[in-house]
């Protein structure tokens, strides 16, 4: 098990065993070869070529965007592998492709310009993809990921799509010439953007779908030709577009406790727990409308409104973070749908500490992230919280985290209805220039809506 490093600056003549050592190009560590259970880092910059996976792995074979710099250049950046020389047109078909090899994970890449394929399957198995983005492309059929063949335990989490227009593909397309069942294949809190499909399973059946959001798609799930009494499982997603779900036959398309509030449907009909007359209000900083009206590039951060209407309902099978990593509530009757974790936090005038103006109010589980730039040298992180009477569960927490470090937790631990400190002084890794402080709440209360509420104020950093 060896790492390699790859990076701007490099050159493909060196060993790859170190950052100094560092190969110029992601084809010259593949070509070294690459060997099962081996992982390559690979530094900020822009990677116009494609990698081609050239090794058949019997465990893991990692790529990794470094896009921290905590094990690469130190600083940190976008990973971003290019179909175009020029940044103009297309030169390139595809910025991954996997032919007939299996174990390979692809972690936090962008990949823009091809004119085909961002990310290229070809039977292959035992498949990761996360944290990763697929861009239009550059061309009038471009698909965003696209695995040809039988799908045996392939894994796409945390992704974001925008704007594929290929009619016969999609953000995601599976396809085979004849009818098969994926195993253990997931598609988790992934995000689609004004896209002809979402995701496309074209004689592939057992595909799961769960915790996404379909903004603006023409079809934000597709299915055809599946086999007789197949389908795929659709979960806790919310789907607004023009046709939500497009199933080629009655029964292909199995949901549960997802939102649908598109124009029309095809061959689908509302599963448990399906919301299908309420208005979803996403209230993120996007321009989108159907495929071929979609405007880029959009600042993915945003959360929920707390008005919508299905924000808080029961799930199934939920994940435990959301697109931007941030943890979800821990018990089901306050779970959030679709990629991007409702965050009930308001503004709070009424309980706050001392001379404060106003407090974070948490009326259920929820989480605020703050960004907090470092110098790496000692500092004291300090908030202080209220929890209500009938609060439940772990009580409120700050957790400061930092690329490469381990979390640093500090719980209230004090009584009830009072302003407790939380504080922490520590020397932040000088790796990176920022820490992120979380306030959580993780009440599990939901009977006592009037008694249960947690509150943060005077956060401060010294």
């Amino acid at each position: 098990m060896t790492t390699y490093y790859v990076g701007p600056g490099g050159n493909d003549g060196n060993d790859g065993l170190s950052w100094a050592n560092r190969f110029l190009t992601l084809n010259g560590a593949e070509d070294e070869p690459v060997a099962s259970g081996d992982t390559v880092y690979v530094g900020p910059g822009i990677y116009r070529e494609t990698l081609t996976c050239d090794v058949d792995g019997a465990s893991e074979i990692a790529y990794i965007a470094d896009v921290t710099g905590e094990n690469t250049d130190g600083v940190g950046g976008p990973v971003i592998i290019s179909g175009s020389d020029g940044d103009t047109t297309a030169t390139r078909a595809y910025c991954i492709s996997v032919d007939t090899k299996s174990y390979r994970t692809f972690i936090g890449f962008h990949c823009v310009g091809y004119n085909n394929v961002g990310i290229f399957f070809e039977d292959c198995d035992n498949i990761k993809v996360k944290d990763c983005s697929c861009g239009p492309g550059d061309g009038s059929a471009t698909i965003g990921i696209y695995h040809d063949g039988d799908p045996d335990t392939v894994e796409i989490t945390r992704c974001v799509f925008i704007g594929h227009n290929n009619a016969n593909g999609g953000c995601i397309y599976f396809y085979d010439g004849s009818d098969q069942s994926a195993t253990s294949t997931t598609i988790n809190d992934c995000l689609f953007v004004g896209a002809y499909n979402g995701v496309y399973c074209n004689n592939i059946s057992d595909v799961v779908i769960s915790n996404s959001t379909f903004l603006g798609c023409y079809r934000g799930i597709r299915t055809n030709s599946l086999a007789a009494s197949s389908s795929i499982t659709v979960q806790n997603c919310m789907i607004l577009g023009y046709y939500g779900i497009y199933a080629g036959a009655s029964g292909e398309v199995a949901s549960s406790y997802s939102q649908n509030t598109s124009v029309v449907d095809n061959n689908w009909a509302a599963g448990t727990g399906d919301v299908t007359v309420y208005v979803m209000n996403p209230e993120l900083p996007l321009l989108y409308g159907t495929y071929s009206g979609i405007r880029y590039p959009v600042p993915l951060l945003g959360e929920l409104n707390p008005y919508a209407y299905a924000a808080h309902r029961t799930g199934t099978s939920e994940t435990s973070t959301d697109l931007f990593g941030i943890t979800k509530p821990a018990t089901a009757a306050i779970s959030s749908w679709g990629a991007i974790q409702f965050q009930d936090k308001l503004r709070e005038t009424t309980t706050t500490r001392g001379g404060s103006t106003a407090s974070i109010k948490f009326e259920t589980a929820g989480e605020m992230q703050i960004w907090v730039p470092t110098d790496g040298t000692e500092i004291t992180v300090s908030v202080y919280c209220y929890r209500e009477a009938d609060y439940a569960g772990t009580n409120p927490r700050m957790v400061i985290k930092q690329p490469g470090q381990a979390d640093r937790t500090t719980t209230d631990a004090a009584a009830a209805s009072q302003w407790n400190e939380l504080t922490d002084t520590f020397t932040p890794s000088s790796d990176t220039d920022y820490i992120v402080v979380c306030l959580q709440s993780l009440n599990t209360d939901t009977a006592n809506a009037a008694t249960n509420d947690a509150f943060f104020d005077d956060l401060t950093v010294s």
